[in-house]
């Protein structure tokens, strides 16, 4: 059996609400913008339909690994200055890319996210539940070490999604 693993790690945001009312300078300030977890959803479905694993794995172990996409959300709501922060194999980074890339929007935004936040997709492509949990594994020690690099990767939002490809 093959699967795919979108894995997200939403850091630093915590929305509450559907919508959110802050008092600033003795005005009420009402936003429609969906909660963190609504917005993740959303997009991990679209990340889920967009993602295909490659067809010629086989036997090939160095077609299993997970992929890194780091982007931004351009003005437009378009994902934009994507780069492979952790590559695999070309096959794997093109599908990877190619996923994010097909993105439709990220807006509406959710509180306490503008357009330019960086964001970060990690999708793990495994072909046995062995392997899913070992390259989870490896993932989980590589986002500790760039979480630990650099208070600015802190602010690196991640998105949080499971999936099975067909197989």
């Amino acid at each position: 059996m093959k699967y795919v693993l979108v894995i997200a790690l939403a850091a630093g945001l915590m929305v509450t609400g559907q919508t959110s009312a802050k008092d600033v300078e003795n005005h009420i300030v009402v936003s429609s913008r969906p909660p963190v977890n609504v917005w993740v959803h959303r997009l991990n479905g679209e990340l889920s339909d967009n993602l295909r694993f490659p067809v010629s794995l086989g036997s090939d172990r160095r077609s299993t690994g997970f992929v890194s996409v780091r982007f931004e959300c351009g003005q437009d709501g378009k994902p934009t200055n994507l780069t492979l922060v952790h590559p695999a194999d070309r096959r794997l980074d093109a599908q990877a890319m190619r996923a994010v890339r097909a993105l439709r929007t990220l807006h509406p935004l959710p509180d306490g996210v503008e357009p330019g936040r960086q964001m970060q997709a990690n999708l793990i492509f495994a072909d046995s539940r062995d392997d899913l949990q070992r390259q989870t594994r490896l993932l989980q020690r590589a986002e500790a070490q760039r979480l630990a690099a650099s208070p600015e990767e802190r602010n690196v939002l991640a998105l949080n999604l499971e999936s099975r490809s067909p197989g």
